[in-house]
């Protein structure tokens, strides 16, 4: 089976038939599993900060958090340029930004701040091979004591090599899931430390659990 892990080249049909990205025109059309990552994420930004979101897709998440969160800025960050249309189309805001990147490269560079207060990088890290150089670059983007919200696959209920929402058992897009305490030693390897433990099943955020399908983590610099 060919294994494509990356989804800069593809159409649109080709993502939607996959389930590695959303496109929707409303946050009431986004899938509730997905959006409800970045309702989590509203009570950690502060006033005045500075948000970076990791691999925004179609923007809905960057969105929210621009339009509900005090933040300053919102940038989202994609190397999709179909992705990125649809974002700037359908969910513009005065405070969110949407630059192309490749996260597999130095994307700091494309970014127009070089540090920010938060970071989310939500269902991401398991599409990066190299996922430690990965997590590296994002502490080296966080300030001193800014926080980092990330979400992956947890691999204890939807084994990366046993997937049963897929036809031979396996997510050709994914290279690898993780077990909780797999994610922590990712992060804390390359310099965070770890505040709280959630899980997540499809209608809530359970706060120091891990029996949910995704992992969330929030770590600080």
């Amino acid at each position: 089976m060919k294994i494509y892990k990356d989804l800069s080249d593809w159409s649109m049909d080709d993502e939607l038939t996959s389930w590695e990205r959303v496109y929707s025109e409303r946050y009431d059309q986004t899938q509730y599993d997905h959006l409800i990552r970045y309702h989590f994420a509203i009570p950690y930004i502060p006033e005045g900060v500075s948000v970076l979101d990791v691999a925004c897709g179609s923007g809905y998440g960057t969105s929210y958090l621009a339009q509900f969160s005090k933040c300053r800025t919102a940038i989202g960050i994609d190397r999709s340029d179909h992705a990125l249309e649809w974002a700037r189309t359908h969910y513009p805001h005065e405070k969110a930004a949407y630059v192309k990147g490749d996260l597999t490269e130095d994307f700091a560079r494309q970014l127009p701040e070089r540090k920010f207060e938060i970071i989310t990088c939500f269902e991401t890290v398991e599409h990066m091979q190299d996922d430690k150089a990965f997590v590296a670059k994002l502490y080296d983007l966080l300030v001193p004591g800014g926080a980092m919200l990330i979400s992956a696959p947890n691999e204890n209920v939807i084994p990366h090599l046993d997937n049963y929402c897929f036809p031979e058992r396996i997510n050709p897009h994914h290279f690898r899931h993780y077990r909780p305490q797999e994610l922590e030693q990712l992060l804390t390897d390359c310099g965070f430390r770890i505040c709280e433990r959630h899980t997540q099943t499809v209608e809530t955020i359970i706060h120091n659990a891990d029996h949910g399908f995704v992992t969330i983590l929030v770590a600080t610099r």
